[in-house]
């Protein structure tokens, strides 16, 4: 298992002198694909869970903006934030680090039919509705 990004605080742990498993990550990030998403979402992310040392799991889908933070809290659940908007932001306290969702996604192309896609679930916002600027959606997943 190769993720696409990982982050390790202090020096890295590895499991044998080869240097390709890694025991030690604070965060790991993977940019969905049509391929690997349901992978990435579920045999692969069970696995990460596993990891002691690892604090937050990044989703980054390739097709619309949409970024799906998992946390680990101290009870050992794991905590969904999820953004979709350019002006929201991905809080990566494990390591302070704050993403904008404008640069993760400032040079990638959009399919045609959207300038950005968004889920069918995302509602749709009014004119009266407040801004949804760092207002992210939470969940709680056991």
């Amino acid at each position: 298992m190769r993720p696409d990004i990982v982050i390790v605080f202090g020096k890295p742990q590895c499991l044998d002198g080869h240097q390709d498993t890694l025991l030690n990550p604070k965060v790991i990030v993977e940019v969905l694909s049509p391929s690997t998403e349901a992978y990435d979402r579920g045999l692969k992310f069970a696995h990460y869970r596993q990891i002691e040392s690892l604090e937050q799991y990044l989703l980054l889908s390739q097709d619309r903006m949409r970024a799906e933070l998992f946390s680990r809290q101290p009870s050992g659940q794991w905590l969904l934030t999820f953004a979709t908007h350019p002006e929201e932001f991905v809080e990566l306290s494990s390591v302070s680090c704050r993403l904008s969702l404008a640069e993760c996604y400032e040079k990638v192309d959009f399919p045609l039919n959207s300038s950005v896609q968004r889920d069918a679930s995302d509602t749709a916002r009014s004119a009266m509705d407040p801004p949804a600027i760092n207002t992210p959606t939470r969940t709680v997943l056991t």
